[in-house]
């Protein structure tokens, strides 16, 4: 947890509230079926994503120190409803950025 303690404390520091959840990886959102949402909701899966897997498996195999900070742009809680959220372009871009670039600075200082 030594990794996620130096995340945590950088996103604290900003008076937000960290959280590390479940995320399932996928390829293509064509593939979040109703159904496969449902599982991986029921097996306690809180965020789909399409890019963390594929870099944590490029730095694994490339020996490499690895950290993905996830900043949720929309949501698909209700599959009946989607909420697009402006995919990220509101105001809390500013903050997603601000943090990464904060995120990594300390995880770089830590290699």
């Amino acid at each position: 947890m030594g990794r996620y303690n130096q995340l945590a404390q950088v996103i604290q520091a900003q008076q937000l509230t960290p959280q590390f959840v479940k995320t399932w990886t996928t390829d293509g959102y064509f593939r979040e079926t109703q159904q496969l949402v449902q599982q991986r909701t029921q097996a306690g899966y809180t965020v789909v994503e399409m890019e963390c897997a594929a870099l944590a498996a490029c730095a694994q195999f490339r020996q490499v120190a690895f950290g993905q900070l996830l900043f949720t742009a929309d949501t698909m809680t209700d599959l009946n409803n989607w909420q697009p959220r402006d995919f990220g372009r509101s105001a809390h871009a500013k903050v997603a950025k601000h943090l990464s670039i904060q995120c990594l600075a300390t995880f770089a200082e830590s290699i």
